[in-house]
Formats: structure tokens, sequence, C-alpha cells
């Protein structure tokens, strides 16, 4: 219901100061430096964040108050800026819970952020979300924090120059309302001077950090972590003070510190649950509802760089875990190198492996896999339309040192792959035919030197001059093992039996496969068919050949 509103200007958000008048002000012990930097913490190993809830007295009445107290270790690559429901909720004026925020980045620890109009959701202030600026306040000089792309944090003020920096830009950044505490000292006072405004819808500015209230805030200790707090409370009825805040935070080791947004916008979400209390009402005023805000300080698992590994990895705990043939750290490049390599990082035809150092053991039809060496791959992403063997050690018949007796391997791609469909058979090529394909498999055998003559180290053609045509066409669909075939039906008239038993050296598997009826009396051909994924096969039992439907 937005009804514990703690806003520190009514109108206009911010001073109407200028820059100049910040740097002129503030004490002359500072310089014209009118924000203090420091060096992250670099801390790479575990725990990523430590968060502890307290329950402490306060002030000189003993009052009683909760809150939690986080410490980040690596706040670089650890803590963002998200905007209310993610990217774009900002420019579409939303406001959402600091629950369904932290889901859109995985978050472990999340806490509400900047301020915002209540009205209208509008988002205040600079922002600047993982290293994208999602808006520039135009100078206005209320306390800031960020994170710059080499690690530093910085906090207090800035001028519209330095939030849009170019060579060390903020990766995060979010504004605040008084600086709390600046090189270990409390600096509200110089703060209220800078920051103050003539109207605000919980009175002046000085009332405004008087207040007792929940609250939010950020800052850094001495080693460069990131220090967040959030202290339940009630605008008025409990919580603490700004005075009490910076105090507080003094006393945990706390640097520099500003104030972010509270009284009913002060939330803290640990693992994807709420586990503070809110002081808005819910419709039914029996209860309390966390209120919907703007923009969200997240605590995540680290990031890596690029987070996506550039799709060829897995970000652990920020480091890409590349896959195999990808170098580490980015995933970007295969492991092979120039001048090795191709124009794009691809080994040179031929070549594969780390350094493509090592030569492809393919036949020259087409290249291995220029990352794992495998035959029958594709080469940028080109159709292989060649079958080859990649394994040259296994012993073969000899070829046919006839032009005319062409190998089982070149008549067989030439048949299937119609190359020299009439060269590879002196068979009729004008006999009609028809393909009926289905979802089966081809199985072709080269059959072992223990073949009886008929067969021995040749593929048993379907069409061959010394086979007589039988009277019913002949239909070639599969292949099975002889433990299938010997209870068919030797007159069934589906099928031709090839006599005898062969050990099979090897056998080639061809899916998806084509099925071919020849139309009359005639012999069988084999009709062109684009086909892919070979799978190669060394059976130990024997097989027969046989066709049928």
């Amino acid at each position: 219901m937005d009804d514990d509103l703690l806003l520190p200007y009514s109108d206009t958000h911010g001073p109407s100061h200028s820059h100049q008048y910040v740097r002129d002000c503030q004490p002359t012990i500072h310089g014209n430096l009118t924000h203090e930097t420091w060096l992250t913490s670099k801390h790479t190993g575990s725990p990523i964040v430590e968060s502890k809830t307290f329950v402490s007295a306060i002030g000189s009445s003993v009052t009683w108050v909760s809150g939690h107290i986080t410490v980040v270790h690596d706040p670089l690559r650890t803590v963002s800026v998200v905007e209310p429901g993610g990217p774009g909720g900002c420019k579409n004026f939303l406001r959402e819970l600091v629950e369904n925020t932290a889901k859109t980045r995985k978050c472990l620890i999340a806490q509400n952020g900047g301020y915002f109009i209540t009205k209208n959701g509008q988002c205040l202030g600079n922002i600047v979300s993982d290293g994208r600026l999602v808006q520039n306040s135009g100078g206005v000089q209320n306390a800031q924090f960020g994170i710059r792309k080499d690690g530093t944090l910085v906090f207090g003020y800035l001028s519209e120059d330095e939030v849009l920096d170019r060579e060390n830009p903020f990766v995060q950044l979010v504004s605040g309302v008084i600086w709390l505490l600046r090189s270990g000292e409390v600096y509200i006072n110089e703060s209220l001077q800078v920051e103050c405004s003539s109207s605000q819808e919980t009175g002046k500015l000085q009332e405004f950090v008087d207040v007792i209230s929940a609250r939010t805030a950020v800052g850094h200790d001495a080693k460069g972590r990131l220090i967040l707090f959030q202290i339940d409370g009630q605008t008025k009825t409990r919580g603490m003070n700004l005075w009490q805040v910076a105090e507080f935070l003094k006393e945990q080791g706390v640097i520099n510190a500003i104030n972010l947004d509270g009284g009913g916008s002060s939330t803290y979400v640990r693992d994807g649950s709420l586990a503070s209390f809110p002081s808005d009402h819910c419709k039914d005023p029996m209860w309390r509802c966390p209120r919907a805000v703007s923009t969200v300080l997240c605590v995540h698992e680290r990031l890596c760089q690029p987070e996506d590994c550039n799709q060829h990895g897995t970000c652990l705990d920020g480091r890409c875990v590349c896959q195999p043939g990808w170098a580490a750290p980015t995933c970007a490049n295969l492991t092979c190198q120039t001048p090795a390599c191709g124009d794009h990082g691809l080994c040179t035809q031929g070549f594969y492996g780390l350094l493509c150092s090592q030569e492809c053991q393919c036949s020259d039809l087409f290249p291995c896999d220029p990352v794992t060496g495998k035959c029958n791959a594709t080469f940028h992403n080109q159709r292989n339309s060649s079958l080859h063997r990649g394994d040259t050690s296994r012993t073969d018949p000899a070829p046919s040192s006839s032009p005319s007796s062409p190998t089982m391997f070149q008549r067989f791609t030439s048949i299937l792959f119609g190359d020299a469909l009439e060269e590879a058979s002196d068979c009729p090529a004008d006999v009609g035919f028809n393909r009926n394909e289905d979802d089966d498999w081809i199985l072709v055998d080269y059959l072992a030197e223990a073949c009886s003559n008929a067969c021995e180290g040749e593929l048993i053609e379907v069409c061959s001059e010394n086979m007589d045509v039988p009277d019913r066409p002949l239909r070639c669909s599969s292949c099975s093992s002889l433990d299938s075939a010997v209870d068919a039906d030797p007159d069934d008239t589906g099928f031709l039996h090839l006599d005898g038993e062969c050990g099979l050296e090897e056998s080639w598997f061809i899916t998806p496969p084509p099925c071919f009826t020849a139309g009359g009396r005639g012999p069988v051909l084999m009709e062109t068919s684009p086909l892919e994924n070979l799978l190669i096969e060394q059976p130990t039992e024997k097989h027969v050949c046989l066709c049928g439907a």
C-alpha cells in the first residue's frame, strides 16, 4: 500500500547544486576530490558472501532493532545493480518485488537499491547495470556507489563527465541520498549541506536523517570487501536514524558508506526468499507486505567473461570450462592456432588436433574433422557426400588392377550416390522401378577371406551377369543375421537366398535406407539417394545376406 513512505524530496529528486558547488563547499582536507575510491577485494576462494542477522540495542533508550549485514568478498565479479524485473525495467517504469528481480539474476543475496517515484515507478539517479548505462541523472549531486571496470569501488559525489567516463567506465552504479561515512568518519553534516533541498515528504532533509525507520545502506571495509546493510523498522516507530546507522557501520570497520532507499522499501532477500520484516501494510491491514521497488543490489555467483563462454563452454565459479577443441580462458578459439590453421582458426584441410600437428588418416575423398580427426565428418558445414574409411590399418582385399573392375567401395559409393551408375553395372538402365522408403536399415556386408569361392573378397551384388533373374521382382530392403534367416521359407516369393555362410570382416550400416522394387522381370537397380549418418560395426557372428520385403 506504500503507506510507510520515507522520501528525501517531495518534488524534484536531488539538490539543484552544481558539482562545482559541491567541490567548493566541502572541507579543505579533501581538496578538490568529491569522492573516495578503494581497490576492491579480489578474493577468489569460498565463500563468495557471508550474511549475518543481528538483534542489537541502539541508543540511550535501549531500543532493540534487528537486521542483516552482508560481507561480499569479490564485488567486481559477484555484485550487480539490477533493474526492476531485469533489463529494461527502468525504461518501462516498472516496479517489482525484490524477490522477483532477484530471480532474473539468480541472486544469492539481494536488497533494494536506488530511489524511485512511487506514483509512476520512474527510476531516479544514475544507474549502470553490468556495464550498461541505464540512465544518467545529468549531474544531480546525490551520494553515489559504483564499481569501475578495473575493480575500483567509488563512493561520493560525481560529475556527469565522471559518470560517463570511458577510459575506466563504471560497470555498476546506483544513487543514494546522504553520504554516511567518508574515510572512516561520519560525514552526515557535510552531506546535508550538499544534498539539501527546499522540501521533502517527511519534512526537511534534516528530519529525513533524524527519523527512525527501516534503512538500507552499502559500504566497504579496509580489505575492499563490500558491506550490505539492512535494518527492519517503521518510520517514527522502530528502526534506526542515519546517525545510528553510520555509527553502527563504523563499529563494523566500514570505511565509506552511503544511504539507499529505506522505509517501506527496505527489503532483504536470501536464496530467493524474503528474510526481512516489511513495514508496508497489505490490503488487509492486519498483515505486512513487501513493497515493489526499483533497482536491486544483487550478489550472485562469479561471472565469466563473457558470461556464456562464447557458447563453447560452461561458466563454473567465474572460469570457463571449455568444450573439447576450444581454448581457455574464453572458449573463443579452437586449440589449433595460426600459422598452422586457416583464416578462421580451423586446421588446414587434412590436419587436426593441438596446433594442427596430427595428419588425418581418412581417405582422400573428403577431409576429416579438423578438431577430432574423425572421418565421415563435415568441413566448414558442408555436406559430406562421400563414404570412406577412417582406419587404414585393416587389411583389405587387393583391388583389381583392371580399370573396368572398380573396388567394392567404388562400386558401392557409385551405386548409392549415382556418380557412375551406368559404369557400375552392366544391367539395362531402362528397366522401370519404384522406390518405397521405410524406416529400416541397409546392411552392406564386406566378406572376409574365409568366404566361399562364390563370394570371396567381393560385395555380393544383386545385379550380376551370372545371376539368373527370378520370375518375380526382387525386393531389397534389409539384411539379417543367420539366426533370423535360417527358418525362412525357401519358397517364399518375396525373398532371394544366397547360399553359404560367410564370416564378415566388417559391416556398413546406413540410415535412412531406400527400398527399391523392380517392375517386371529384370534386375534390381539402386537409385541415387542422399544418405547420411554412416555407422560402422565389426560383428563377430556370421551372417548371410538375404533380400526381402
